[in-house]
């Protein structure tokens, strides 16, 4: 991208669930919108997490998750997402 003002589709990614609970500053929600207006792929990725979001909201929690369990699935996720970085 030739502006440096331009967001990427990996910092779209890193920014969607910012985006999607409005809590992106008015200048990254501006760059946020303005890729989603020339990345058909990025719209579609958006749209597929919302629809995620929606299906998951319905659903049904039977039981409380163990809190051992929630840490080693947080840690779980923590290690992954540093390592996808």
């Amino acid at each position: 991208m030739s502006d440096e003002n331009e967001m990427a589709c990996r910092e779209l990614v890193d920014l969607v669930s910012d985006y999607l609970d409005e809590y992106l500053t008015e200048f990254d929600r501006r760059r946020f919108e303005e890729h989603l207006a020339i990345c058909r792929d990025c719209v579609t990725f958006v749209d597929q997490f919302r629809t995620t979001i929606a299906a998951v909201a319905g659903l049904e929690v039977p039981h409380e998750v163990p809190s051992a369990t929630r840490d080693r699935l947080l840690n779980e996720f923590r290690d992954w997402n540093e390592a996808a970085t």
